[in-house]
């Protein structure tokens, strides 16, 4: 049988189809097409409209188009040779103004472990909610921005270009926004494997090679592909062990990574504590189809709702400002006398002010608040802001933390909310900052 699946606006969506009790046909691989992710189908929508073709049966149909838009979702039956219509209207939740949803870290073809074509992956990034795509490939710049227009998507979606430059032990660093040189190998992709003698010439060579206001961002910066675990970064004792494979010349990292942000979050909150001020994202990583899509993601507070007012320069403004909330569900409005407060440093005792704002099958019940790395207040969110003090008693880091402990079905099943709010400095006299804890300590290896 046939599903036609309408959206009323007429733009991209993503449409997941369940059995109502459970798969009715055995898994078997040789009789059984796969199914994905336990669902039976799932479908993208470029321009409104899709038909699926799907078994006769029960199901029950979610339509959505992330996390900042009310999802559509009803029951149908489907019998052999016919049809059944879902049509769906798809109503923006309440945020503030001046945002944009950015992924800065997908891939697509041009990686050597994509599993999607370009085209495909702007489909599936407009059909979750994303606004700001990022073409970061594995040593690839890849231009995406071609596509948007002919498959009709500017008005929904627009692409940065960049590169995950990628060697094996230096760690994965995003750079972007790449202007691309056609005339050179990959559109001048770093050549990484060229003479790099530690990470911190190698990421002179970056800046050399693309330019001196790209910015470049740790992914995944724990582990053997981050540069923060190749360096034996000890949190516990701040030290790097091996200072080659360090480097300070980075302007952003990942907090929150395909759903996982507890081996990244320790980082920053002693980074910042620190005296470093990394901009904090939240990406996808997505190498296929889903893969964390539309739920991690990057709140651009750019002053603009339309991805296409942003340009490169508004891109680095907002991000070097760290004007954003890293995000799995909510966007966190953190203010301090009515002004944006994440990011900036603060003089004397402040009244910190917290907000959420999200769709409704996104529930946040806690506010956590940071000082200098560790916990140090939680509060129940019961739907209006919540305040902390800030005492002026010594100089301090701030990081606020919301987090859910609820899933965000039907549009992201499994996934429970959390977002992360830039650290905020606090002079306490007024006489200049000064970090809570002391600088990295170097190791000999």
């Amino acid at each position: 049988g046939t599903l036609q699946v309408a959206v009323q606006d007429g733009g991209p969506a993503l449409v997941r189809v369940d059995f109502a009790s459970g798969d009715p046909v055995a898994a078997d691989g040789a009789l059984v097409p796969g199914r994905p992710s336990g669902a039976a189908a799932y479908g993208y929508i470029r321009d409104g409209n899709l038909d699926m073709p799907l078994e006769p049966g029960s199901y029950t149909v979610t339509v959505h188009r992330g996390l900042a838009y009310e999802p559509h979702q009803e029951s149908i039956e489907l019998t052999a040779g016919g049809s059944a219509s879902v049509e769906s209207t798809l109503e923006l939740a309440e945020f503030p103004v001046g945002l944009l949803r950015a992924d800065p870290h997908s891939h697509a073809s041009p990686s050597g472990d994509g599993q999607v074509p370009m085209a495909h992956r702007l489909i599936t990034q407009a059909a979750n909610g994303v606004q700001v795509h990022f073409g970061t490939d594995h040593d690839h710049i890849a231009d995406y921005r071609p596509l948007l227009e002919p498959m009709a998507l500017t008005g929904w979606l627009t692409s940065i270009v960049a590169d995950e430059v990628s060697p094996v032990l230096r760690g994965h660093t995003n750079v972007y926004p790449i202007s691309p040189d056609p005339s050179l190998p990959n559109n001048g992709a770093v050549r990484w494997w060229d003479g790099v003698e530690d990470t911190d010439s190698y990421y002179q060579q970056i800046h050399q090679s693309i330019g001196p206001d790209a910015l470049l961002q740790l992914n995944h910066p724990a582990g053997s592909s981050g540069m923060l675990g190749l360096a034996d970064y000890d949190v516990a004792s701040g030290t790097v062990g091996r200072p080659s494979h360090f480097s300070e010349r980075f302007d952003a990292m990942e907090v929150l990574n395909d759903g996982q942000y507890d081996n990244f979050l320790p980082f920053y909150l002693d980074l910042t504590a620190r005296g470093y001020e990394p901009t904090p994202t939240g990406v996808s990583d997505s190498h296929g189809y889903r893969n964390g899509q539309g739920e991690n993601l990057t709140w651009l507070a750019a002053g603009t709702d339309d991805p296409a007012e942003l340009t490169d320069t508004l891109l680095v403004e907002t991000m070097r400002a760290r004007r954003l909330i890293v995000s799995r569900g909510p966007y966190l409005e953190v203010t301090a006398g009515g002004e944006w407060a994440p990011g900036q440093t603060l003089t004397g005792a402040q009244a910190l002010s917290v907000e959420v704002f999200s769709a409704s099958f996104v529930q946040v019940d806690t506010i956590d608040l940071y000082r200098d790395g560790a916990l140090s207040e939680s509060v129940s969110w019961e739907g209006s802001p919540v305040s902390f003090d800030l005492p002026d008693d010594a100089d301090a880091v701030y990081v606020v933390i919301a987090r859910g402990a609820e899933s965000m079905a039907p549009v992201y099943p499994g996934q429970t909310p959390w977002a992360l709010a830039p650290a905020i400095r606090l002079d306490a006299s007024g006489d200049g900052w000064d970090a809570p804890l002391p600088g990295l300590t170097m190791g000999n290896r």
